[in-house]
Order: structure tokens, then C-alpha cells, then sequence
């Protein structure tokens, strides 16, 4: 973090830190170490030392923010949107990729602490869509917690979209909200108009019990055997990847610090039915506990089936007087070609009262 400091005076002694200014850094990248936060500053006077100022940015880094004692902070904090799932693009008829999951926004009211303290924000971004370009499966979002990758569709089959990240508004051990991302969409088929991929797992309701509350699946992918959605993140330890029937690979499980890996799709190949690829499976969104990567679509002798959605993160919401569950509506829209839509970044919204 860089110190802005006005210039020393005539007498020689240190110059006085300018605290009107605000200070910047880097931003935090997925996979990165962390830096120092950019810092929201109050002026430096006795009166100032009781108020704090309000903070609202979609703007994927780190920041903090002081707050005053006797103060209230109305919060919301919404994580970012899965990626888009790629359709087929085989000689024969493919099938589309599906959407991602949308954020959670969960908002709520911080009540008065008794002292000065500072809250440390993560702004997260959303899971990118399946490219036409390397890597063709699509990225997870930055975040507290980040976004698992896509699973990859073998040659004209459909790639996963990338699970949106978690954002994060913390004190200490003594506040700590999280809003999840919604999982990946999962990847068409490259055979078969009706072997779409699974909607991404997006958590747009629900209540929130002991400050915890457990992820939604994605969907199932299209086609006979098509990839098993990406389970839910949970409220305790961690949730395993999607692991259904057919010869699709599975999905990783989410964790604390990312959702999972969405599954690669299966390839099968013989003289008669050359083109018989199923499409990967979508990434886990970050979340209190990372959701689950999708299984990747089946593939057999006419037959290849969609990936299936990646798996929502869980929410963590502890220190609050109220939390409330809702939808962001940011997930990526899924492609009739290789290219689908990125989901979108999540927001802080911080006002105090």
C-alpha cells in the first residue's frame, strides 16, 4: 500500500499524512496473493473519527472502509454470475450450451459496534462463458472464494461455462457475510438437437439458519445419460463434485477457497458414428463453501449427451441483525455456438445509518 504524505515543512520534522486521500492498489486476480486493500478514508478530525462513509462498487478488487462506533451499515452483498455453457458445433446437428447461474444477494443491516472498526470488501467476478479460442472452457470468477473452471468438450462438442466467485464483507472474526456465485452452464452436445447442457446452480431464495445456508445444484445436462449437475454448497465441511451415470468424467468438489472443476465430456469414435462427443460440465460457484463441478456429458455409439450445470455456493452471514436472500440475476446466457456470455461481477453496497 503506498503512503501519500503532503511535503515536510521549513522546521525539518516529518510531514503529516494526508488523510483525505484515497489510497489505491492492485486488484486481486484469481489465484493471486493477496494486497493491501484500497482504503476509504474519513478526514482526520474528532468529528469524523465517529461518522464513515458509504461504499458501493462492482468493481472486482479489494477495499476496506471505516466505520464509526454508533454506527449502523445496511449491507448488500451480491457474488458473481456462472459463465455460459458452449453449443455443438459438430457436421451433425449440436445441441446449445445453457445459462449460468445468477449471483445471491444477501442483504441485511450490521448492527452498532462499540468501537472504530474496519471492514474489509471483496468484490467478485463473474465465471466467463465457453470461447472459441484456448482455453475454450470457460475461466472461474474471481472472489473471497473463487469460481471453479469449466470441464472441456471434446472436439465439436460444448465446453462448461466458469462458476461466478464469492464476494465478502468481514471484521475480524466478529462479521462475515458472503453472497455465492451461481455455478457454470453446462456444454451442448456435439450430436443431437435436443442434448442441451444443465443450468447453471443459482441459491435466489431461502432461510438463513444459525448465519449459514447450503447451495442449490445445477441441472441436469441433456441426452440419455446426460452430466449430473454439480451438488450445492454446503453449510459445514466440503461438497463433492457430480458423479453420475454414463462415461463422463466427474466433477471436482467445492471447497473454501474455490468451487469445483466442472467434468470433461466423453468422446467416442468408430467408423459409423465419428462425431459422438459430450459437452463439459460447468464449474462450481465460490461461495461460504465452493459448489460442486458438473459431471460432463455421456458419449456412445450414436449418442452424445450435454454437461451438466455446475452447483451454487453456500451463504455465510454471522455479526448481522438481519439477512435477506435474493436473486442478482447476472449469470451468463448459455450459445447456439462456441461462444457464450461471461456472467456478470458482483457488487457491494454498503450505507450507513
Amino acid at each position: 500500500m503506498r503512503d501519500e504524505t503532503a511535503p515536510g515543512d521549513d522546521t525539518g520534522r516529518p510531514a503529516r499524512p494526508d488523510r483525505r486521500k484515497v489510497l489505491g492498489v492492485g486488484a486481486v486476480a484469481a489465484g493471486t496473493a493477496w494486497v493491501a486493500p484500497l482504503v476509504y478514508d474519513s478526514v482526520a478530525s474528532p468529528a469524523a473519527a465517529a461518522t464513515c462513509v458509504s461504499f458501493n462498487s462492482s468493481t472486482p478488487d479489494t477495499y476496506s472502509i471505516k466505520i464509526g462506533a454508533g454506527k449502523k451499515v445496511n449491507y448488500e452483498v451480491s457474488g458473481g454470475g456462472g459463465g455460459g455453457g458452449g453449443g455443438g458445433q459438430g457436421t451433425l446437428a449440436g445441441s446449445e450450451g445453457e445459462r449460468g447461474g445468477a449471483g445471491t444477494k444477501v442483504s441485511g443491516q450490521i448492527p452498532v459496534q462499540p468501537i472504530n472498526y474496519v471492514l474489509i470488501i471483496v468484490v467478485a467476478g463473474g465465471g466467463t462463458g465457453s470461447k472459441d479460442g484456448t482455453p475454450y472452457w470457460g475461466i472461474g470468477g474471481s472472489g473471497a472464494v473463487t469460481g471453479g473452471n469449466g470441464g472441456d468438450g471434446p472436439k465439436d462438442a460444448g465446453q462448461g461455462g466458469g462458476g461466478g466467485g464469492a464476494s465478502r464483507v468481514s471484521y475480524s472474526t466478529t462479521i462475515d457475510i458472503i453472497g455465492p456465485g451461481g455455478g457454470g452452464g453446462g456444454g451442448g452436445s456435439a450430436y443431437g438437437t435436443n442434448n442441451s447442457g444443465g443450468v447453471g446452480g443459482e441459491l435466489t431464495s431461502g432461510t438463513i439458519s444459525g448465519g449459514l445456508l447450503a447451495g442449490q445444484p445445477g441441472g441436469r445436462g441433456g441426452g440419455d445419460e446426460g452430466g449430473f449437475g454439480g451438488p450445492g454448497g454446503v453449510t459445514s465441511g466440503n461438497t463433492p463434485g457430480g458423479d453420475g451415470g454414463g462415461n463422463g468424467g466427474g466433477g471436482g468438489g467445492g471447497t473454501a477457497t474455490s468451487g469445483g472443476t466442472g467434468g470433461d465430456g466423453a468422446k467416442y469414435e468408430s467408423i459409423v458414428w465419428p462425431n459422438q462427443y459430450g459437452g463439459g460440465g460447468g464449474g462450481g460457484g465460490g461461495g461460504y463453501r465452493g459448489g460442486g463441478g458438473a459431471e460432463g456429458g455421456d458419449a456412445q455409439f450414436a449418442d452424445g449427451d450435454a454437461g451438466g450445470g455446475g452447483g451454487s455456493g453456500s451463504i455465510r452471514a454471522v455479526g448481522v441483525t438481519s439477512a435477506a436472500v435474493s436473486s442478482a440475476a447476472n449469470g451468463g446466457a448459455g450459445a447456439n455456438g462456441a461462444t457464450a456470455t461471461d456472467g456478470t461481477s458482483g457488487t457491494v453496497t454498503l450505507t450507513c445509518v
